[in-house]
């Protein structure tokens, strides 16, 4: 055991690195050297790294430190030895002291020791040590009897004592059980991307590609990250562990369809598969989700049903907002067995900026979960705190907006947010998972006498935690003795006074945000798509159609652009579907003679659908009145033909002008065809005649008289 040291608090990065290094150095080569082989210093030709593996989330007096690091030699050379060196420092008294803790920064006291270890590591090799000392061997530990967060160092030395690597983690040590706890409102997301395309196939693997995840069927399996986040928080809950569960409407109206039986594109072609492992994961996935949800530790939140970026939504397609939340709340109900009104909106992010409330409170909003970046900071940062003037906001809030209305709900805290965004990136560990429970542990540490604080995280979306990040995360949250996980609605019925924000007039937009003609594309889908259902076509299908809209809609494209081209097939996918199955529907007509003022004509319509269809016909002309001229009608599928009257204006030859249409009055199918009308000719026939029968008896009679004048002239000349 080394004495103490002290050493003023460094602010530099990079001169904090090399002022670590110094120190450790010294306290190594004054208290005790690492013994090195004889041997010259190896001159390795890459870094040699060293990671936590292992470590327990908070201490006890009397325990041991029980680490687990990693040491990975990628270098082209053994290394032949090494050395670690554990390095213990005062408590941290701020959240700004322990994020400089992050980065190395000393503080003003801390104890040492070295360990040696002639063991072997090859060139691409690495090896585990286990460092079980007694936390009674680190001088800050043992010299306080208060608890608190204590960053700690371990830097990895080669066999010549030179520092090669180092991270710093935190022991969080309570000798005592405390008279307060803070308290969290911790939100578990379940979320993936979607893995049923908009034509109804799901294709696991091509999904989980695009992101780099597991398939839907694999996070079902029994080894899976939805399976063992639900095994992990079964016996959790209650007791010991509280807190609110916000599934995607999405994910679980996927899951439903796994149950019942699917299509599965295979490659060489679709494949109908009834039952199988996939099927039997996905009852057993909603059944457990079914009790978890109705335990009363748990308190589920309603999500859109896409999960979608509210702010971008709203500027871009506002009216799809109360879809989102209408198939929500349907999804919900008939696969979670779990009915839930709008009154707890779980907002994808947290982002809701002024408008995007306001359009949340009239879908019938009344509490929210907010962003920090969806509240309008305060004037003065250094004393925006709550419920006193700290750097931290630890209260529920009342946001007000500017018609007047009252939200209550939660804001979450942004460097809870930032360490859990840590832990979910690729390669994260279980030190950003220590970072994280000390986080909340300094929050504790700023007003440790008041029971009176709430704060509220929740992890990003789309992670799919290993199975040992997911127990640790749990039970740590279930049994820190500086925490005290409530239920979002229990949080504010502790009576904890509500701190009033505002919410930002406007969001910046997100990374690989949709674009406005991108919503454009998507509206439009949405048009066709509507009034395809006003044919009244099989509710599933319909519904299908209508939902992949929504899913088009969702922030989980905007991870890379791939994936965002991926989204946007299920807008165009489904418009271009819908556009088919309404083309299905034809009617057909040959030229039209009539022979007298009124007739008929004889409509043929084909539907070659395998399910009835409402359309509308309309029948044209300038010179035909039809009767009707308009056919409303629902068609069985095969042919059918209607016969309409008619009335002729004219005659001749005339345009007959045809439209099949959508109740709606969305075009189908235009045709014109002609028609030849024969009444009025031969009207005009007999008119001819008449007139020159008419003529060919005025002249006869004409004739007749001149004739009769002569014959009796004659007469008189003769007497």
């Amino acid at each position: 055991m080394l004495g103490q040291m002290g050493s003023g608090r460094l602010r530099n990065g990079a001169g904090v690195a090399r002022r670590l290094a110094t120190a450790v150095c010294l306290v190594v080569v004054v208290a005790s050297p690492i013994s090195t082989p004889p041997a010259a210093a190896q001159e390795l030709d890459s870094e040699i790294s060293l990671s936590l593996k292992d470590q327990p989330i908070f201490y006890r007096s009397g325990d041991k430190l029980g680490l687990e690091v990693k040491v990975r030699n990628d270098s082209s050379q053994a290394l032949k030895g090494f050395g670690l060196q554990i390095t213990a420092f005062d408590k941290v008294g701020s959240r700004s002291a322990l994020h400089e803790s992050f980065n190395g920064t000393p503080l003003s006291a801390f104890s040492a020791f070295p360990k040696t270890y002639t063991r072997r590591i090859d060139a691409g090799s690495s090896t585990v040590v286990s460092i079980n000392n007694p936390i009674s061997e680190l001088a800050p530990l043992n010299q306080t009897t208060e608890g608190g967060v204590f960053p700690m160092n371990i830097s990895l030395l080669d066999n010549n004592g030179v520092p090669v690597d180092s991270f710093t983690t935190e022991l969080i040590y309570y000798p005592d059980a405390l008279d307060t706890r803070l308290n969290m409102v911790f939100v578990v997301p379940l979320n993936a991307l979607p893995a049923r395309g908009p034509e109804g196939v799901f294709a696991f693997e091509a999904a989980a590609a695009t992101h780099n995840d597991d398939s839907l069927a694999e996070g079902l399996a029994r080894s899976g990250w939805l399976t063992n986040t639900l095994a992990v928080l079964d016996p959790l809950v209650g007791k010991k562990l509280k807190l609110g569960v916000a599934p995607s409407p999405r994910l679980l109206d996927e899951i439903a369809d796994l149950q019942d039986g699917y299509r599965v594109d295979e490659g060489a072609g679709d494949e109908e598969v009834s039952q199988g492992p996939v099927t039997r994961a996905a009852e057993v996935f909603l059944d457990d989700l079914r009790e978890l949800l109705n335990h009363r530790g748990v308190q589920p939140l309603l999500v859109p049903y896409s999960s979608p970026d509210l702010p971008a939504l709203q500027a871009g397609a506002p009216e799809d907002i109360g879809p989102q939340l209408t198939q929500a709340v349907t999804v919900l109900r008939s696969t979670a067995g779990t009915t839930l009104d709008r009154s707890w909106i779980f907002p994808p992010a947290g982002r809701v900026d002024t408008q995007t409330l306001e359009t949340l409170k009239l879908a019938g909003a009344e509490n929210l979960f907010f962003s920090a970046h969806s509240m309008a900071e305060a004037i003065d940062p250094l004393t925006g705190g709550c419920p006193e003037p700290t750097l931290s906001f630890a209260c529920p809030v009342a946001v007000t907006s500017p018609f007047g209305d009252t939200t209550s709900g939660y804001a979450a805290d942004e460097d809870l947010q930032n360490r859990l965004a840590a832990l979910a990136r690729p390669g994260a560990g279980r030190l950003q998972l220590q970072r994280f429970f000390a986080e909340t542990a300094v929050i504790r540490e700023e007003l440790p006498g008041r029971a009176d604080r709430i704060i509220n995280a929740a992890p990003p979306a789309l992670w799919q935690p290993s199975a040992r990040t997911t127990r640790l995360l749990y039970r740590g949250l279930a049994t820190a003795p500086w925490l005290k996980t409530v239920t979002p609605k229990a949080g504010l019925q502790q009576g904890i006074e509500l701190g009033h924000r505002q919410t930002v007039d406007a969001l910046p937009e997100s990374a690989n945000q949709l674009s406005p003609p991108a919503y454009d594309e998507i509206e439009e889908a949405s048009d066709v798509v509507e009034s395809f259902g006003q044919m009244q076509p099989p509710a599933s299908l319909i519904q299908r159609l209508q939902r992949n809209i929504l899913v088009a809609e969702s922030r989980s494209w905007w991870v890379d652009p791939t994936l965002a081209e991926r989204g946007a097939t299920y807008a165009s996918s489904s418009a271009d579907e819908a556009i088919g199955e309404m083309q299905k529907v034809k009617v057909a007509i040959n030229k039209v003679v009539l022979t007298s003022s009124k007739g008929k004509i004889l409509l043929s319509v084909e539907n070659s659908a395998d399910y009835p269809v409402h359309v509308e016909i309309r029948i044209e002309s300038l010179k035909l009145a039809p009767d009707p001229p308009l056919i409303d009608a629902v068609f069985r599928p095969g042919l059918t033909r209607e016969l309409v009257d008619v009335t002729t204006r004219a005659t001749g030859i005339f345009s007959l002008d045809i439209t099949l249409a959508t109740p709606d009055n969305y075009p189908i199918q235009r045709l014109s065809r002609p028609v030849q009308s024969t009444e009025f000719n031969r009207i005009a026939l007999g008119i001819t005649v008449g007139a020159l029968l008419f003529l060919i008896g005025f002249y006869v009679q004409r004739s007749l008289k001149r004739r009769r004048s002569k014959d009796s002239a004659s007469s008189v000349g003769s007497v």
